[in-house]
C-alpha cells in the first residue's frame, strides 16, 4: 500500500482516515478468494516472516536483506 500510494505509512495512504487499511483489506480478500479456488485442486500453504534480517553470502560482495 505504501509503495502504491508513495507514502511512508499505511495511515497516510490514499488520503488517510483508514483508506489504506480499507484498500489493503480489499486486496487481501481478493487474494484469499483466488487461493480458495486453488484449494479445490491442491493444498495451499502461505508462509510469512515477521522480521527482515541481513544475510552475508560468502559468494557475494555485499550483504542483502532476506527473510
Amino acid at each position: 500500500m505504501c509503495d502504491e500510494a508513495k507514502v511512508e505509512s499505511i495511515e497516510q495512504a490514499f488520503g488517510g482516515y483508514g483508506k489504506g487499511y480499507v484498500r489493503a483489506l480489499g486486496l487481501w480478500r481478493t487474494l484469499l478468494k483466488k487461493l480458495s479456488i486453488l484449494n479445490h485442486k491442491m493444498h495451499v500453504l502461505m508462509i510469512g516472516h515477521a522480521q527482515i534480517k541481513s544475510f552475508q553470502d560468502p559468494d557475494l560482495a555485499s550483504a542483502y536483506e532476506g527473510v
